[in-house]
């Protein structure tokens, strides 16, 4: 027998002390990692930079759900949406860790998941950084193609590594789809 799962469901984020802790150690190495490797570019892929803080956003989003997702998202790319001036950079890895935990609840199928996550992801992208930022279009496809590489390395790495992290904080399995 199927059983609706409700929005409540999707959503929920139990709430205690290990939680809590596992979500802010997630958002303190991302955003430590990205200070350290904010200089690290890739020159065989057109001067791509590293992003290291997606690994912990897509890590929080399938152990934690959509609300784990979008806390580490917003919480730990800060650092460097502040030293690029561009605060739109906050939200899109909130969204990004928001859309792939609910999809992933939804669907329980990362690569799903990511794909969704990262094409809402370009979409805030296109907006904001051409329109509010007002960055050149070959600039903002670079970033995109950078975002598309580390989304799949990261989402690769997130799905190995999840249960083990879910597991050592003792997520409670009632509001995971698996």
């Amino acid at each position: 027998m199927q059983t609706k799962t409700g929005i409540k469901d999707l959503m929920a984020l139990d709430v205690c002390f290990r939680t809590i802790a596992a979500l802010l150690a997630m958002a303190i190495a991302g955003a430590l990692l990205a200070a350290l490797c904010k200089d690290i570019t890739m020159p065989y892929l057109f001067g791509v930079k590293v992003h290291v803080f997606q690994y912990f956003i897509l890590l929080a989003a399938f152990g934690f759900g959509p609300l784990g997702g979008a806390a580490v998202g917003a919480a730990s790319c800060w650092i460097t949406a502040m030293a690029l001036g561009n605060p739109y950079i906050i939200v899109g890895n909130a969204l990004l860790g928001f859309v792939a935990g609910f999809m992933y609840r939804k669907t329980n199928h990362i690569a799903i998941s990511v794909v969704i996550a990262f094409i809402c992801q370009v979409l805030w992208i296109l907006l904001s950084d051409i329109f509010f930022m007002h960055m050149p279009i070959a600039r903002v496809g670079i970033i995109i193609l950078s975002l598309f590489i580390f989304d799949i390395l990261w989402s690769v790495c997130a799905g190995l590594t999840y249960h083990a992290i879910r597991k050592h904080f003792k997520v409670n399995k009632s509001i995971q789809s698996d």
